[in-house]
């Protein structure tokens, strides 16, 4: 379709440029380059956008029983940090392996 393109404004005396998005392809130039028939596609890979600091952590639950290596709750923990870090004014987000914590959410 975009070849098509291409065809029907160059008849007209006019060349559309085109400008591609995607953030899951491996190989952007090639797909572009293919999608459009044209050879001097320019990959723009950078994000000039502002971004505010980040800062990751991994938390690991104290352990409750050192003989037998048994932690925390990962839920419970989470929540206390979670909690914390919301009243505190952080913008934050939390991932977790816990099919408990999905099946004894109040939406699920």
């Amino acid at each position: 379709m975009l070849r098509r393109l291409r065809r029907i404004a160059a008849a007209y005396g006019t060349e559309p440029r085109f400008m591609l998005a995607s953030a899951t392809i491996a190989n952007p130039v090639e797909l572009a380059e293919r999608l459009t028939g044209l050879q001097d596609v320019e990959l723009i890979d950078r994000d000039g956008a502002p971004a505010p600091q980040r800062r990751i952590a991994v938390w690991n639950p104290p352990l409750t029983d050192e003989a037998a290596g048994a932690r925390a709750s990962a839920l419970g923990e989470a929540a206390e940090l979670i909690t914390r870090l919301v009243r505190s004014g952080a913008r934050t987000i939390c991932f977790m392996k816990s099919a408990r914590a999905w099946r004894s959410s109040p939406d699920s």
